[in-house]
């Protein structure tokens, strides 16, 4: 991709990144309201691997992280790893860092789909279940 277009797309993601954290800021309580109950919870009694992912995002917005962590981790850690690939892709796009550099790889996806399945299977264990609620 051409520099100047790297840079325009790094400066939308910015943007957009700011915009959306406003909106939910702002609206969030709102938003949350408007959402449907997940279909797996109501009908199985079960956590998806986002449930609670509205509540953490809130809760971050609102500062309180250990709230956060309380309703979805992994939207967390998720979330941290996006701010963290959204800082080295405007430092890259910038030429403010040229001697690291991310290469895709298949065993990422790999990697970030297995940690959702074990998520999913370990926060519907009852040993979990008891130590968070």
């Amino acid at each position: 991709m051409p520099a100047n277009k790297t840079k325009l797309l790094a400066a939308a993601l910015l943007v957009f990144n700011i915009l959306a954290a406003v909106t939910i800021k702002l609206l969030g309580h709102t938003v949350a309201a408007l959402l449907p109950d997940c279909l797996l919870k109501t009908a199985t009694g079960l956590n998806c691997p986002s449930c609670g992912a509205t509540h953490a995002i809130k809760r971050l917005t609102d500062g309180d992280v250990a709230g956060a962590l309380y309703y979805n981790p992994l939207l967390v850690i998720v979330l941290a790893l996006y701010i963290l690939w959204c800082v080295y892709f405007a430092l890259r796009a910038f030429g403010l860092l040229k001697s690291f550099k991310i290469q895709y790889r298949d065993r990422y996806l790999y990697a970030a789909a297995a940690t959702v399945l074990l998520f999913w299977i370990v926060r519907n264990l009852p040993l979990y279940r008891q130590f968070l609620y």
